[in-house]
């Protein structure tokens, strides 16, 4: 705000001197008794300034804490009117005295902030002078919060002293009944500082005075725990733990009572039978060891060499203990180290010959461990549409080791074990058994599909047995297998899955094999109803063979006309009455080479997941888990040696 009043001052004067030099003016009448003029009104321009905003802002903030002190203090006064008749307890007048110590400090704030403001005038004052605008409504706005803090305070110290003094009449009277004379200078005292301890005195000093009394029995006497009944001790979890007590444990045997508990009074209706014959006391005193203990003698060194060789060999004994332990859970356990001394298990629980065979194959993929991700995991980042790109986290917390997780997964695929029977083994939830078998096929079918099993036509003449002389441009030797699955619900998906040759629902795949037995071709999973050259068409492997390879199928494969390559296929009867000679050594010679595609379809088969129904559950991975046996089924074993197949 800018102050206009030299201005007008200014203005007023010369209006002065112009109404004497004329006698009428328009706009100012000249008196002549008092020479005074009447000033026309004029506008006066406001200007927002910030220290006086700042000053009112504060002026306000203490305005609103004085009627907050002012209410405080009525609150205050109504009290005082009822107090001797609601007080009952010391706790009372404590809480009297709080609030007292409240509307003290309020009031001492607000008297710190008045000054503040006193000094914050005064300096504007020095600055733009008594008659400034600014300085005269700071003196305004000062005034009247100091008359109105003055006010209530007035009214606060008129109650205090009849607070005072019913308090000092109340004490007085208490200390009376319980037998104590208090002068009034004394209670004086006690309600200005709000000391109570005279009341609870003797109360503080016996409590002193038993706890010196208790320090000094606890350092001058110890029990052990021959004086305590078993029931009232708790033996340590450790070796080398210490016994404790139950609480509200108390000693009662000594040797005054011959180390023995009081048996409980019988009650006057219970029988009680009488002692044949009876003992003297001299007896039962020399059968009782009343030896004590001698809480002050120190261990001579004989016993203290003892007491360490007995404790090194209770060492020695607990580590044997403990290497027995260890022993005792990896037998109970059910896990790969468990069987790793018997080929025989090994072989039935994972299809690997042996054991040292089954560990050669997880050191081709164990470099490549790190880089699984969790089925949870793959789950979480479709779920958030983010791709991903790391590695699961090592630190991340499992239940299994990564070759037991391995192992629980050739168990469901080889001796096909439900889910549930897998986690009472391994001792885990079924859910975790269900991840784990999820997790370990999507990662050994991208694996070992990414390793190209078909073989180039070299890399086949290279291998090729002396049985293939009379077909050495044979290539793959093929056919399909069927799996048997649950029926299905819907009637569309029955009339697609029923197989008329096997006569239930199944799922048919192509397999194909190089001459020497190797797989080197499988096919996604059909329904049971598509034919073997229909298989043939969609599986994508007549894009794989060109004209200078042969392919060896059966008899029920017409491919001739579907690929470029030749075919060796048994020929037909046709409409002859019987069969060439040299037909039937064609025949016999193709069938005797192509039964090695069938004894590796049987040795796939083996593993038990495929042997019975499968659930249409499973039918969500039931591709990625066929073509992992049959791509493991080239690390387990020879496929045109006959071993150890069951």
């Amino acid at each position: 705000m800018r102050d206009r009043l030299e201005e007008l001052r200014k203005r007023a004067q010369d209006y002065s001197e112009a109404a004497s030099e004329n006698s009428v003016s328009p706009s100012v009448e000249v008196d002549n008794d008092d020479s005074m003029a009447a000033i026309t009104p004029q506008a006066v321009m406001f200007e927002e300034e910030p220290v006086i905003k700042s000053f009112l802002f504060e002026a306000q903030r203490i305005r609103d804490d004085i009627t907050v002190l002012d209410i405080e203090v009525l609150t205050f006064g109504q009290q005082q009117q009822t107090l001797v008749a609601t007080m009952r307890r010391f706790s009372v007048m404590k809480k009297e005295s709080s609030i007292t110590r409240d509307i003290k400090l309020k009031a001492e704030s607000l008297r710190r902030r008045l000054d503040a403001l006193s000094k914050q005038v005064q300096r504007t004052e020095d600055q733009l002078g008594p008659n400034a605008v600014t300085t005269r409504i700071q003196l305004s706005q000062h005034a009247s919060l100091q008359s109105k803090f003055q006010q209530v305070m007035w009214q606060y110290n008129e109650g205090l002293p009849t607070k005072q003094e019913r308090c000092k009449h109340f004490i007085i009277r208490q200390l009376e009944l319980s037998g104590r004379d208090v002068t009034e200078d004394e209670a004086n005292e006690m309600v200005t500082t709000g000391e109570w301890e005279v009341f609870n005195e003797n109360l503080l000093n016996d409590a002193r005075i038993t706890r010196s009394q208790l320090s000094e029995i606890e350092q001058r006497h110890k029990v052990c725990s021959r004086h305590f009944a078993t029931d009232q001790l708790i033996e340590p979890k450790t070796l080398d733990g210490r016994r404790r007590l139950v609480k509200g444990a108390v000693p009662t045997l000594f040797e005054w009572n011959h180390f023995t508990a009081q048996t409980p009074r019988a009650s006057v209706w219970e029988r009680r039978e009488r002692p044949t014959e009876p003992v003297s006391r001299e007896e039962q005193e020399e059968h009782i060891d009343v030896r004590d203990h001698d809480y002050c003698s120190a261990p001579e060194p004989a016993s203290l060499d003892m007491s360490s060789q007995a404790t090194e060999d209770n060492s020695k004994t607990v580590e044997d203990l403990q290497k027995q332990l260890q022993e005792l859970r990896v037998q109970r356990e059910f896990c790969l180290q468990r069987f790793a001394g018997s080929d025989d298990n090994i072989r039935f629980y994972t299809r690997f010959p042996s054991y040292n065979h089954l560990m050669a194959f997880w050191f081709l993929i164990e470099p490549s461990i790190y880089k699984m991700v969790r089925v949870t995991r793959a789950i979480s980042a479709a779920k958030t549409n983010e791709e991903v790109v790391t590695h699961a986290r090592p630190s991340t917390r499992q239940l299994l080791q990564p070759i037991d997780e391995f192992f629980l997964f050739l168990c469901f695929l080889s001796v096909g074990l439900k889910e549930r029977d897998l986690a009472n083994r391994f001792n885990v939830h079924q859910s975790t058994v269900s991840r784990i078998i999820a997790t370990w096929t999507s990662f050994l079918t991208t694996l070992l599909g990414s390793q190209c099993i078909w073989l180039t036509p070299a890399e086949v003449q290279a291998h090729l047995a002396e049985a293939f002389k009379d077909f050495p441009d044979t290539q793959v030797i093929l056919d399909c297998t069927e799996l048997r699955c649950q029926t299905p619900s819907s009637l569309l998906l029955q009339s697609e899955m029923y197989s008329t040759y096997k006569s239930h629902c199944t799922m048919k795949a192509l397999v194909g094999i190089a001459p020497h037995g190797a797989v080197t071709f499988v096919s996604s999973l059909y329904g049971g109803s598509v034919s073997d050259k229909e298989i043939f068409k969609q599986s994508g492997i007549a894009a794989l063979l060109t004209e200078n390879m042969a392919v060896m199928v059966d008899k029920g494969f017409l491919i001739s006309d579907c690929c470029k390559c030749k075919v060796y296929c048994p020929p037909f009867l046709s409409k002859q009455k019987q069969m060439p000679a040299y037909q039937v050594r064609e025949t016999q010679a193709i069938a005797r080479l192509r039964v090695h595609v069938e004894h590796v379809i049987r040795r796939i088969k083996e593993n038990k997941l495929f042997d019975g129904v499968i659930l249409l559950s499973h039918a969500y991975n039931i591709n990625q888990l066929f073509a992992v046996a049959c791509m493991l089924s080239n690390y387990q074993n020879k496929a045109l040696v006959k071993k150890w197949v069951k």
